[in-house]
């Protein structure tokens, strides 16, 4: 019988969240459109977001 388990890298971690159906298949063509991974996306989005909470006055507190 075969390992069904997803093979996670090492360096990586699986992240699930709830999103608007249509929001996500509008994300996933989108995505798909320019040939990359949604989770790459998702990743540069995440870490873009951090750089701006970084240097907002509000996280300063």
């Amino acid at each position: 019988m075969r390992d069904m388990a997803k093979k996670i890298p090492p360096d990586m971690a699986e992240l699930s969240v709830y999103v608007d159906k249509k929001l996500k298949l509008q994300f996933k063509l989108a995505c798909t459109a320019q040939e990359k991974p949604m989770s790459e996306v998702v990743g540069l989005l995440m870490k873009q977001w951090l750089e701006i909470q970084a240097t907002s006055p509000e996280s300063e507190t």
